[in-house]
């Protein structure tokens, strides 16, 4: 039954071309009910099609209860948006050669009249940080595709929002302007970056949102303190009087306590107050809560949820120079290289078709990094071990990525002397023997002549 049903769905697959019989009615409702029992990607994500899909994360919020709120949070962010903007993108070929200024390597440089590479690439790194997406328009001048593209700009993640698709798993991107009216863009003319989410195909998970509450907590923190100096400067606690006052009484004391001890100027002031009064704390002093433990305990969190080494946004703590100079390589290694593979991919499959890149790529280059470069005790070490196994120090250089700088002679392949046969160097072995191995030899040689004689 097996083959019969294998016979019936191939032979039905390679249409009347392939035999002189006309297709099996069989075969051809077999494929149906196959097709019918396919569940889409907009099914398994469980999104509806032809719907946007919305997520309960707004990158406004991002940046005003985050980026705007704490400082280890703007630090992070724009660490890595001026890391990642910091480096050339550069059209190569196959070899990765560059191919000089090309269309796209053109746009790439300028994306449009108001921005540079280096803002445009920033602001695209602020999107993704922030609100886990990058969503970039390309501009045909009011064309459909494939009209060439003129510019590149960034529109804010919470304006669009993608429409899944069962044929093009994205069918457009719904758009809401500022007066909240609607408009569709097609598929083709948007290139989307996105932080990957598991849950989520079509809509990236933002850093700050796996790291918000901590962020809320590093915040509160601050507030507190801030409205703690503001008030009084010391604990929460109330003024006890040993008898009742009178409405003007309490309102008289109330503002001589706000006069004399409200602000920070006014900490640790001595208390003036009337007969039979005492202060009552009611709560913990900062000291037994230790906010400064738990702003450290908050920063190295948000720290690592940007893949950023404290030591890189201004902790002191155990700080080296050799600890400084260990953590920016890195954090360039394990952050910034990932995170310029992810947009340059992206970039490239977007832009492929319309400027029929082929087999030619849009890569960063790191060529001139000085992170990335600098020649490190390791790295002479290693190179010096493999320059003395005879590798060729164009190829150690590429290698190590030590970004050294052609020289005559760099491809020649070196062995040191001590290495290379003796018959090689026409060099009489016994020639280089100091006095007292040539007497050792020469003892060697007569005991091995006298066994020689009487053994004849």
């Amino acid at each position: 039954m097996a083959d019969t049903f294998l016979t019936r769905l191939f032979g039905w697959m390679n249409g009347p071309a392939r035999r002189e019989e006309q297709p099996d009615p069989e075969g051809a409702k077999l494929i149906n009910e196959m097709f019918e029992k396919n569940v889409s990607i907009a099914e398994s994500f469980g999104v509806q099609e032809g719907r946007p899909v919305w997520s309960e994360w707004a990158t406004e919020r991002a940046i005003k209860d985050g980026m705007k709120a704490s400082v280890y949070v703007y630090r992070c962010a724009g660490l890595n948006a001026k890391s990642v903007a910091s480096v050339p993108i550069r059209h190569v070929d196959e070899n990765g050669e560059a191919l000089g200024e090309t269309p796209v390597q053109m746009l790439m440089n300028k994306p449009n009249d108001y921005w540079t590479r280096q803002t445009f690439m920033a602001r695209l790194m602020y999107f993704l940080m922030l609100g886990g997406n990058a969503i970039i328009h390309k501009n045909r001048g009011g064309r459909p595709a494939p009209a060439p593209v003129l510019e590149l700009w960034l529109i804010h993640p919470d304006q669009i929002k993608p429409v899944p698709s069962k044929e093009k798993i994205v069918s457009h991107y719904e758009f809401k302007d500022a007066n909240g009216r609607k408009r569709n863009i097609p598929a083709e003319d948007i290139i989307h970056l996105m932080l990957v989410d598991p849950s989520n195909m079509y809509w990236g998970l933002s850093v700050i949102q796996a790291a918000a509450k901590t962020i809320d907590t590093e915040v509160e923190a601050i507030t507190w303190n801030k409205v703690a100096m503001q008030k009084r400067a010391v604990a929460d606690g109330m003024f006890a009087f040993d008898q009742k006052l009178s409405r003007e009484q309490w309102i008289e004391a109330r503002m001589r306590i706000r006069t004399q001890h409200a602000g920070a100027k006014n900490a640790r002031e001595p208390w003036v107050m009337g007969n039979n009064v005492k202060w009552v704390p009611m709560q913990m002093t900062p000291v037994e809560m230790d906010f400064i433990k738990s702003r450290k305990m908050g920063r190295e969190e948000i720290c690592t949820a940007f893949g950023v080494p404290p030591v890189l946004v201004g902790s002191e703590e155990k700080s080296t120079y050799n600890n400084y100079v260990t953590a920016r390589l890195a954090y360039w290694e394990d952050t910034v290289v990932p995170l310029l593979v992810m947009v340059e991919q992206a970039i490239t499959l977007g832009l492929t078709d319309d400027f029929q890149l082929g087999s030619t790529n849009l890569v960063f280059d790191l060529s001139k990094n000085k992170v990335l470069n600098q020649l490190t005790p390791d790295t002479i070490t290693v190179a010096s071990g493999l320059q003395q196994m005879g590798v060729p120090f164009n190829i150690i250089n590429e290698r190590l990525s030590m970004g050294i700088d052609e020289f005559v002679g760099w491809d020649v392949s070196y062995l040191a002397s001590g290495l290379v046969p003796a018959s090689q160097l026409q060099v009489d072995p016994f020639t280089m023997m100091g006095e007292s191995e040539m007497k050792a030899v020469a003892m060697i040689l007569a005991q091995q002549r006298e066994a020689y004689l009487l053994e004849a």
